[in-house]
């Protein structure tokens, strides 16, 4: 757990002053999509796949999966974030 937030932190620092339009999620069970870890914003595809691969990694999550966001917004009124293109 250490290690996943380490390497949150490290991405978090990472996308400081440059346009992070990604966002990244992992669902440690591939069968509950209600229970999530946001791992934040990126500013490419390939690094939020990176990031989410080694966090499902980090949480021995092997039944796990993973989604990366492109310009999302939170909606509220839904309780989640819409994107305009999710990919994996």
């Amino acid at each position: 757990m250490k290690r996943l937030l380490s390497l949150l932190m490290l991405v978090s620092l990472m996308a400081c002053g440059e346009r992070a339009d990604w966002k990244g999620w992992v669902y440690p069970n591939r069968d509950d999509l209600t229970s999530d870890v946001p791992l934040g914003r990126f500013t490419s595809l390939e690094e939020c796949r990176a990031t989410a691969t080694e966090a499902l990694f980090a949480l021995k999550a092997l039944q796990g999966d993973y989604e990366c966001g492109f310009k999302c917004k939170l909606r509220p009124e839904l309780g989640l974030s819409v994107c305009e293109r999710t990919e994996k």
